[in-house]
């Protein structure tokens, strides 16, 4: 049941996110909204880091200096969260509306499951096919509304 909550609750955390960035930030430009934003999340991080595993005994060792394959991945990871950061900001920042981004985004599932295809040979069932389908139509139907006001 933990799962499903926190992700309803990082849901709404990133709808929320999503308004204030249309409403309050849109004229910034996107590298300086990223690195502002990204220094947040070091922060948050260091600060994790060194006040709460300790208090808890446990350990974050970084292996990475160990094992050159892993920081390849982490660095490849990275490249790919810092350019989906900078392409959904800068969907906002050249005057994109948050209901029409956030019905796009709501493709991922789709996405996902074509990745998980060509990655893991893992066919979806009829049933998300048939709810990919319904997603799509709903999407292109949020979008087209959306336009004609």
């Amino acid at each position: 049941m933990y799962p499903i909550f926190a992700t309803i609750i990082a849901t709404l955390f990133f709808a929320l996110g999503n308004v204030i960035t249309e409403q309050k930030f849109s004229k910034i430009d996107n590298l300086t909204f990223v690195m502002g934003w990204t220094s947040i999340v070091f922060a948050w991080a260091a600060v994790s880091r060194f006040l709460f595993l300790p208090a808890h005994s446990a350990s974050a060792a970084m292996p990475l200096l160990d094992n050159p394959p892993l920081a390849l991945w982490f660095l490849f990871m990275g490249t790919l969260y810092f350019c989906g950061n900078y392409l959904i900001i800068s969907a906002f920042t050249s005057g994109g509306h948050v209901v029409m981004i956030a019905a796009v985004g709501m493709l991922m599932p789709l996405f996902v499951a074509l990745f998980r295809m060509l990655w893991v040979l893992e066919f979806p069932n009829p049933y998300y096919i048939g709810a990919y389908v319904l997603g799509m139509g709903a999407v292109s139907l949020v979008i087209i509304g959306h336009q004609v006001k």
